[in-house]
């Protein structure tokens, strides 16, 4: 296989890697990893069916986009406390003191300045800068060129390609949780209520565990 391609892996217990669902971004890293490390891939129903000394034995990642999905997945299969390990790209600038979550992704071409703190299972993009004192919660999607600065991103954000939330350090930024932002969104002003928003304005009452945005 011809690829520059690297990944690191993070949280890893030393178990067999399993990737749940059929994802494009789950058929590119059972590629990569298969040349060094036993892999396995499942549909979340086939997950359902094993038992715990199986569980022991794997470790796992849901890289889905779709929010419900990722949701419904970690919480089914929580009686079984699964162990969730990150994938970071060698291709990234990443700084001092940055919080990486369990079941994260992190793609290529990324900037996480200082102190960048990510949740659990999220998926940052490529060419996505997060800068001075950005905070993503957990089972966020962030599309490719996203722009944080001085924000903290509400957990089950789907955060469309080129979306900015843009504070300052007088005055930082929050979103709510589980909202959609369309792509190109630029958000200047706290987000106090989940909805689906262009930019600073709300379009649907509906947010991302409900509506699906491309």
């Amino acid at each position: 296989m011809n690829t520059i391609l690297k990944y690191q892996l993070l949280h890893d217990n030393n178990q067999t890697l399993c990737f749940v669902g059929r994802s494009f971004t789950n058929s590119l890293l059972i590629n990569y990893f298969a040349q060094h490390r036993s892999v396995v891939q499942h549909s979340f129903e086939d997950l359902l069916a094993k038992d715990q000394s199986w569980f022991d034995s794997h470790q796992f990642i849901v890289t889905a986009a779709n929010i419900p999905f990722k949701k419904m997945v970690i919480e089914a299969l929580a009686p079984f406390d699964p162990s969730y390990f990150s994938v970071v790209a060698e291709h990234n600038h990443i700084g001092f003191n940055v919080t990486i979550g369990q079941g994260v992704v992190v793609d290529d071409f990324n900037v996480l300045c200082d102190g960048t703190v990510i949740g659990n299972y999220t998926t940052i993009s490529h060419h996505c800068a997060l800068t001075h004192g950005v905070s993503v919660g957990d089972f966020c999607h962030v599309g490719p060129f996203a722009q944080f600065l001085y924000a903290a991103v509400g957990n089950g954000s789907y955060m469309a390609a080129r979306t900015s939330v843009v504070g300052s350090r007088d005055k930082p930024i929050a979103t709510a949780e589980y909202c959609n932002f369309i792509i190109g969104s630029i958000v200047t002003k706290n987000i106090d209520t989940t909805g689906t928003y262009y930019s600073n304005r709300c379009i649907d009452r509906a947010g991302s565990l409900t509506k699906k945005i491309d």
